[in-house]
């Protein structure tokens, strides 16, 4: 019985030389690991922990939480993540871990190159998945956002278009004939008009009717043609 004791009783010390409940070491991998996945649900592209600054952390009690915040709002592609590591709702650490952001995105491309004035089809674009990381540009995401747009400035081939270098591929020029659809519940009626000022598909305009002497608001379904909803 004596031998029994004696042998519960090492068992319990030895127990309490590695309990947790007592203290908890979070290695290196861990923390990288817990950051890493914390980081990933804020922000959606690739991330790289460029170094750690520590090689392991010992808490009290194994009732341990690990908080990471970033600031992904900024264009730069390295950034610095903020790690808190709390037990029993103290902060026993803060330390700063710098990563970098690389950003993927399917974006439309110049497969050759387009000249200024020059529509956007499927023969001179194509959508290509992409590095954007560090670009504050807004790129052409969808082969149908690119419908009746026109380059404003040369666009080189495999370079992403860029939203800003594009506008609308105008349809009705000022003081061309236009013929202009009156719709009223199921009753259309086309009359010619003159167009007050340029304008692309799916661009409101005036246009003036010199039979009645009155000017209207259209919306530009295609080239020289209108609707006026009454």
């Amino acid at each position: 019985m004596k031998f029994f004791v004696k042998t519960l009783a090492l068992i319990v010390i030895a127990g309490l030389s590695i309990s947790p409940a007592f203290s908890a070491v979070l290695t290196k991998e861990y923390i990288q690991n817990t950051v890493l996945e914390q980081l990933s649900r804020q922000y959606e592209g690739e991330i790289v922990i460029k170094s750690m600054p520590l090689v392991s952390v010992t808490v009290p009690d194994e009732r341990v939480i690990i908080e990471t915040t970033c600031n992904f709002n900024s264009p730069s592609a390295n950034k610095v993540a903020k790690v808190q590591i709390i037990s029993n709702g103290i902060t026993m650490r803060v330390f700063f871990v710098p990563i970098e952001v690389k950003n993927y995105k399917n974006v439309l491309v110049a497969v050759k190159n387009i000249a200024k004035d020059e529509p956007l089809t499927t023969f001179n674009t194509a959508i290509e998945r992409r590095s954007i990381t560090g670009s504050a540009a807004s790129f052409i995401t969808d082969e149908a956002e690119a419908v009746n747009l026109i380059a404003q400035t040369p666009i080189k081939a495999g370079q992403p278009v860029e939203k800003r270098y594009l506008t609308k591929k105008t349809e009705v020029f000022k003081d061309s004939i236009v013929l202009a659809t009156f719709q009223s519940g199921g009753i259309n009626l086309t009359i010619e008009t003159q167009a007050m000022e340029n304008g692309g598909i799916g661009d409101y305009i005036k246009v003036r009717s010199k039979e009645y002497n009155k000017i209207y608001q259209g919306k530009i379904l295609e080239h020289n043609r209108v609707l006026i909803q009454i």
